[in-house]
């Protein structure tokens, strides 16, 4: 349900704003970490207290997208009005990457995305950022 709230967004600010309006979400933005080592794009991204299962990771080239879907759903009670939360990552990159050859593993909270760098002549291939 979510996730097709977005698809008819082009503006994320816009689709983030429809989204806790609609569906009454609270949408968080993580403390993310991403850095360049050797060959390799590495990306760590606190997610803590979601389900390995609720992870939506999307990697493009030069884009970085992860949605995760924190869900306090406790089946003793039939209903709560507290607002559900969501993490929602999204940034361009500074490198271009292989998103077919990309390690991507989570645990303790933490979301660690790892992608070789596209490569041209040997060297790794930079995307310019203006």
């Amino acid at each position: 349900m979510i996730g097709e709230a977005y698809e008819h967004h082009e503006n994320m600010e816009e689709a983030d704003e429809d989204v806790v309006r609609t569906v009454g979400l609270s949408i968080i933005k993580p403390a993310a970490k991403m850095r360049v080592e050797g060959f390799n794009f590495i990306a760590e991204i606190s997610i803590p207290g979601v389900k390995r299962d609720d992870i939506s990771v999307s990697l493009k080239r030069n884009r970085l997208s992860v949605y995760a879907d924190k869900s306090e759903a406790d089946s003793r009670y039939f209903k709560s009005s507290g607002l559900s939360t969501c993490f929602k990552f999204s940034e361009f990159l500074p490198v271009s990457v292989v998103p077919e050859k990309a390690d991507v593993r989570y645990g303790n909270g933490t979301l660690r995305i790892t992608a070789p760098i596209e490569e041209e002549g040997g060297e790794p291939l930079f995307t310019p950022m203006g």
